[in-house]
């Protein structure tokens, strides 16, 4: 998994990747992590999970356009150039028989990634990249809710942060989608009762803060995770 120098923030590729679902279950699982814990990269990866429900919903608008003879036709015009290159290449042994495929596949996924970060590239809104200072120490200690639990939580605690003028607070579920989020100027918060009730048993949940120095910009952060019995 890459990152972005700072070691904080993920690559793009890696975000597209997870979209696309060409990630390894150990990257997979790293990169999860990281999005539960980062707010910055969270948006990124919604926004690319938007892209590509919007891409979805006009392929299945414009089906008939696919569908249509024109279309066929430039398909086997297509498919009849790829197989008089394939024929001009006269590959001499299995692996070279092997390799027009996985190259057509790769570039197909080149494009696409390029495509996807081109987009993003024009339509994201323009704004400069939160500054993350070092410090001794680059994370909160979570002090509870944490692992499983008896009953839905009501406090959320955690260590202050030297430094820190503020917290932002975020629950979390299972599919990344933030259930509450709320800044606060303690080392505590109080989840309001209608969000207590909408949590379900034997569920994971996670959820993170950030340290917010006198600009509002990121100091630290942490995550945890937990389950009611």
């Amino acid at each position: 998994m890459g990152f972005r120098g700072n070691s904080h923030c993920l690559w793009d590729e890696d975000l597209i990747k997870l979209v696309t679902r060409n990630l390894k279950p150990s990257d997979k699982k790293r990169i999860i992590d990281h999005l539960l814990a980062c707010s910055f990269c969270r948006r990124k990866f919604l926004s690319l999970l938007d892209l590509q429900h919007y891409l979805n919903s006009r392929f299945a608008a414009d089906k008939s356009l696919f569908s249509s003879i024109e279309f066929g036709e430039v398909k086997e015009k297509a498919r009849f150039e790829i197989q008089k290159l394939e024929k001009q290449r006269k590959p001499s042994s299995p692996e070279a028989k092997r390799r027009p495929v996985s190259f057509r596949w790769g570039v197909g996924v080149a494009i696409f990634i390029i495509f996807l970060a081109g987009v993003w590239w024009l339509f994201w809104p323009r704004q400069p990249q939160p500054a993350y200072r070092s410090s001794s120490s680059d994370s909160i200690v979570i002090l509870t809710p944490a692992g499983k639990i008896a009953a839905p939580p009501e406090e959320f605690r955690w260590q202050s942060f030297a430094g820190a003028k503020a917290y932002k607070f975020e629950l979390i579920d299972k599919t990344l989608k933030i259930i509450y989020s709320q800044k606060t100027f303690s080392s505590s918060l109080i989840l309001p009762a209608p969000i207590r009730a909408e949590l379900q048993r034997n569920t994971t949940y996670a959820w993170s803060v950030e340290a917010l120095d006198a600009d509002e910009q990121k100091l630290a952060t942490a995550s945890a995770t937990f389950q009611i019995k």
